[in-house]
């Protein structure tokens, strides 16, 4: 049995527990840096200590799943109804790289597009740089914390309008301004646990009991 999350929480561990999982597939690993010691002082080590105590896997994907056809990127494309798909480095040496370009079916304004996100990805709100009024249709999306502005200005020589990801910063933002790219920001999470549902559905095709994890791990609220 599969537990398929976007990261490794306490409460998604305790999930995987109480459904009797074998192994977690997730996209954040558990483990970002190198670690000498597992110890119950800090809280990776006490997820790591439950883990092995339940005999529970992990496997992490992250840029993998990011990079490959039918992966994080494409599934966004995919939900904001996208076509015409390029890639954003097409000319990447890991599988189809990274972000993806596409074109709505009609222009529209960019505050009408992130309505549209905003409703598609229930987001409470959407945070965007540009003017409101102007008209979009060429997008390039990155999804998790793609706001990188080597990204940013391949997306201005592919004559994309708006730029969608997440973790936008003040002067990244100011970059994009700048160079005539609007951004939204419909945050790391919600761009990404979009991925969790493909996951479930190619692991039930290749025979597994796999459980979509029902934990909402949106870390930053909006109050």
């Amino acid at each position: 049995r599969v537990l398929v999350a976007l990261d490794i929480n306490d409460a998604v561990i305790d999930e995987a527990i109480e459904k009797k999982a074998q192994l977690m597939v997730t996209h954040h690993p558990l483990i970002f840096q190198p670690i000498r010691h597992i110890t119950t002082d800090e809280a990776l080590g006490r997820r790591l200590f439950k883990l092995i105590q339940n005999g529970i896997g992990v496997y992490a994907s992250h840029t993998n799943l990011d990079a490959a056809d039918g992966g994080t990127n494409d599934v966004l494309f995919e939900t904001l109804h996208l076509t015409e798909k390029e890639h954003l480095f097409a000319d990447a040496p890991s599988s189809d790289g990274i972000g993806r370009i596409g074109y709505m079916a009609a222009a529209c304004t960019l505050r009408q597009f992130a309505e549209f996100i905003k409703q598609t990805l229930c987001l409470p709100h959407v945070t965007i740089a540009g003017e409101g009024d102007r008209l979009v249709r060429k997008v390039c999306v990155c999804t998790g914390s793609g706001a990188n502005t080597k990204y940013m200005q391949r997306a201005v020589e592919a004559g994309c309008d708006v730029y969608v990801t997440g973790d936008v910063r003040y002067h990244d933002a100011q970059y994009a301004i700048d160079r005539g790219l609007c951004l939204i920001d419909a945050t790391h999470y919600q761009t990404e646990v979009i991925v969790t549902k493909r996951l479930c559905r190619y692991l039930h095709g290749e025979g597994f009991d796999c459980i979509e994890s029902q934990v909402d791990g949106q870390t930053l609220q909006i109050l």
